[in-house]
């Protein structure tokens, strides 16, 4: 890997993406941490600094797609010379759950998709030549709401989150068809599906008994081996 391999961390924050971010930022790599909010982009940047990473703060909407093509332009800019993104770590979300028979819940989907689904083709296109350079990967952030057992479909109605479960599905589906379509350019897709509640997050707030809770540092190592291996496009932690 050269000192000049850029990771993207879209959809940045404290958990599972900041973990991606110093396990990819220790081997070398540039990290762009891209987020809506500024101040959050840039205090991670900082804190990775002081670890001796070479990250940078991005703010920017991940649901527009003008936004997307925008600040991955920035990045390069940004770290300027030969660097290329080689990675994609595909994290954002919505954060918004509604039920099938809510109000405005076709507007929270097409945003929901925006996300899931439609960015991550802006993305993945607008740094194509960069990915086909370097034989890079996108690795994408997948939840188990995505998947169709009876317990899950149960779960996804009793949190009133039917929208993020069609999405996720949606989004699963899009990592497979990517994984296929990229890999004679030498490029991999895939995602690890998250089942539980990450450690420390604003979800892990000790009342969801039965639930998994998942180190952020475990989907992060997870990930790290889907890239290396390239063999599967999904796996799936429970804990």
């Amino acid at each position: 890997m050269s000192s000049e391999s850029i990771i993207v961390i879209a959809g940045y924050g404290s958990g599972i993406s900041q973990s991606v971010a110093r396990k990819w930022g220790k081997q070398g790599y540039k990290v762009a941490l891209v987020s809506r909010t500024k101040a959050k982009v840039d205090a991670g940047a900082t804190t990775l600094a002081k670890e001796g990473i070479d990250a940078k703060g991005f703010a920017a909407d991940l649901a527009d797609a003008a936004a997307v093509k925008a600040v991955l332009a920035e990045v390069k800019t940004a770290f300027g010379g030969a660097a290329k993104v080689k990675i994609i770590h595909w994290n954002a979300t919505q954060g918004v759950a509604k039920g099938l028979l809510q109000d405005a819940v076709a507007d929270t989907l097409s945003k929901d998709f925006a996300f899931s689904v439609n960015n991550i083709l802006v993305a993945v296109n607008a740094v194509l030549p960069d990915l086909e350079i370097t034989k890079g990967a996108i690795l994408v952030t997948g939840g188990a709401m995505a998947l169709e057992s009876q317990e899950l479909i149960d779960a996804t109605i009793t949190y009133n989150a039917s929208n993020v479960a069609i999405a996720k599905a949606a989004q699963r589906k899009t990592v497979f068809l990517l994984n296929a379509s990229l890999a004679p350019k030498g490029i991999y897709a895939g995602q690890v599906t998250v089942s539980g509640v990450i450690k420390g997050s604003e979800w892990d707030t000790g009342s969801t008994a039965g639930v998994p809770v998942v180190d952020p540092d475990v989907v992060a190592t997870r990930l790290a081996e889907l890239e290396a291996k390239r063999d599967v496009a999904d796996v799936i932690v429970h804990a």
